[in-house]
This record gives structure tokens, C-alpha cells and sequence, in this order.
């Protein structure tokens, strides 16, 4: 299994693959927006890009982060765009030997036929670590929320490389 970072919600621990994430921020200068789902914080400037803040202890349990003046963005690489995800610690990179690992489907798709966010079980001497898979994080509705988040981030590249050329 490749690299992983962990991080906690509440006294839980996640992880996503190395691969998918690409920085880690502190949650500060979110905006909030108008008229979105409860889990979505606002948008943030990263690096001259507008992302949407996704908060995920929201997300995933309906809870607020524990410390919001102490949690962490992680950015990562959602579809074909990147998001932020608000978590109250990134805590490690670690790599995790295959027998620790448990991908049964029957187990992770426990609440029923939709797509679950929870791609494995890792077994730990600490507990149980799930690993997230980032694309199942939403339903469809909420797919469609953030890509109109993205879209004015895609008009404005698309005008700047118009006059590139």
C-alpha cells in the first residue's frame, strides 16, 4: 500500500493516499458562501486559487471541527480539481504493510448500496484507521455543488490562457 496520510477527526483516524493530497494549510481566511450545504466552509485563496473548504468532521458525522483555530486544511486532488479538507490534525505519513489492510467491500458498504467514502480498514496497534477514497466523499448533488464552486476558477484559467496565446 502506498504512503498515506493520517489525520484525526474528533478521536478517530483517517487516511488518504500520499498521491492525492498535495499541501496542507491552516484553516484561515475562509469565506463563507451563501446558499451551500452545511459540510462546505467557504472558499480559500491557495496559491492564487479560489478552492472550496470542505468541512469534513461535518461531512462525515454532522460535528463541528473540535479546534477550528487549530485545524488543518488538506489539499487535495478531487476529480479533476483540487479542494481543501478541514480536519482537526494532519498527524503523520505512514505506510502500512498489506496484511494490515482490509478492503472488504461487504464491511465498508455497510449503510447500503451507494458508494461509501470508507475505501479500507487498516488494522493498527492504535486502532482502526479508514482509509478515505476522496472521489466517494459526496452524492451526486453534492458532485454537482462543488464543480459550481470550481467553475468560476475554470472560467478565469481559461480566460487567462486565452490571452496567453
Amino acid at each position: 500500500m502506498e504512503q498515506q496520510i493520517v489525520f484525526r477527526i474528533k478521536q478517530q483516524r483517517f487516511a488518504v493516499p500520499i498521491s492525492a493530497a498535495d499541501k496542507i494549510n491552516q484553516l484561515e481566511n475562509v469565506t463563507q458562501m451563501p446558499d451551500v450545504s452545511e459540510y462546505v466552509m467557504g472558499v480559500m485563496d491557495v496559491e492564487g486559487r479560489v478552492l472550496p473548504v470542505i468541512d469534513l468532521p461535518n461531512r462525515l458525522f454532522n460535528d463541528v471541527l473540535e479546534n477550528a483555530g487549530e485545524a488543518q486544511v488538506l489539499i487535495v486532488n478531487w476529480k479533476t480539481s483540487r479542494i481543501g479538507l478541514a480536519v482537526d490534525e494532519v498527524m503523520a505519513v505512514q505506510s502500512f504493510d498489506a496484511e494490515q489492510v482490509d478492503q472488504e467491500s461487504d464491511k465498508v458498504s455497510v449503510i447500503d448500496d451507494s458508494a461509501s467514502p470508507v475505501s479500507a480498514f487498516i488494522r493498527t496497534e492504535d486502532g482502526i484507521v479508514l482509509a478515505l477514497d476522496i472521489n466517494q466523499l459526496f452524492e451526486e448533488k453534492g458532485d454537482l455543488e462543488l464543480q459550481a464552486l470550481l467553475e468560476p476558477e475554470r472560467e478565469a484559467a481559461a480566460v487567462s490562457g486565452d490571452h496567453e496565446q
